[in-house]
């Protein structure tokens, strides 16, 4: 993962969302996510949350990677996906427009297939099951 990419969209799309400071940001992931040890909250004193979002921002003091809860509850609150806040993707999230344009699909099969996939019903997950073994098949590879 690439620190400085992550810092840049973190800071990007916080401001974005309209959380002008981290310390707004932060009181903000705390009332979502409450902490579960009175440290976590943090506060001034750049421990907590509000510390990881400061180091998280500052790639050259940022020594370790995010943690992935952290990071996860971020994307929440900054309606994204960690594939972009991580830079594995360059658009913000899965949308159906881009996983049309990714797979070539139309919208409405990929609608059909988000359903099925999701399917409680035995025909429905025979269909994607079909489908995976022959899309998996080495003779299909690109």
């Amino acid at each position: 993962m690439d620190k400085e990419l992550f810092a840049d969209r973190l800071i990007a799309l916080r401001k974005k969302k309209g959380y002008k400071n981290q310390n707004q940001f932060a009181d903000a992931y705390n009332k979502k996510f409450p902490p579960k040890r009175k440290d976590e909250a943090g506060g001034n004193t750049g421990s907590g949350i509000l510390g990881t979002i400061k180091h998280y921002e500052n790639p050259n003091y940022c020594r370790s990677y995010p943690s992935l809860d952290k990071v996860l509850n971020m994307c929440d609150l900054l309606d994204c996906d960690i594939d972009y806040l991580t830079g594995r993707l360059d658009e913000k999230a899965h949308t159906v427009s881009f996983i049309c344009q990714y797979t070539g699909l139309t919208e409405k099969a990929v609608e059909l297939l988000h359903y099925l996939a999701s399917s409680k019903l035995y025909d429905e997950k025979r269909t994607v099951d079909f489908l995976n073994k022959i899309l998996s098949d080495p003779r299909f590879e690109p």
